[in-house]
């Protein structure tokens, strides 16, 4: 299975930038230019927002973008959706935001580049946490 590298996706956000805010953690910022009409799904370095609060686990964020119509499904590095990622993530962090994404929508089956999907990368985890993910995903 291939896994994209994304610790060069982390850092040089452009100032200012909703990205920059969510991976700082700064609610308030992302709130203000959430509310200001920024366009959430532009891509920085190939991530939309969303990709951003998924792979920094910012969950106040991630409630921000979906409730605001953030693309649940865009394609980020690799194809990866921001669900795919957060399932990735979920073996240090659990699943607030991966339930939050499938209730929301997203689709637990989008591949990406490389054909994998949210469930696929799911089975690679490790047992405890693959019980919890694949609840998660079937809500």
């Amino acid at each position: 299975m291939k896994r994209v590298d994304w610790s060069e996706y982390q850092s040089f956000w452009t100032h200012g930038s909703l990205h920059e805010a969510i991976a700082e953690k700064n609610d308030a910022r992302v709130a203000s230019l959430i509310a200001s009409g920024v366009d959430m799904n532009r891509t920085e370095r190939g991530m939309t927002a969303l990709h951003v609060a998924c792979e920094r686990w910012n969950v106040e964020a991630v409630r921000q973008l979906v409730s605001n119509g953030a693309n649940l499904d865009a394609p980020g590095p690799g194809g990866w959706t921001p669900l795919a990622l957060a399932v990735a993530r979920s073996t240090q962090k659990g699943t607030e935001i991966i339930e939050i994404l499938v209730a929301a929508g997203a689709d637990p089956d989008k591949a990406s580049d490389s054909g994998e999907t949210p469930r696929s990368v799911a089975r690679a985890l490790d047992a405890n946490t693959l019980s919890s993910v694949q609840k998660a995903l079937e809500m």
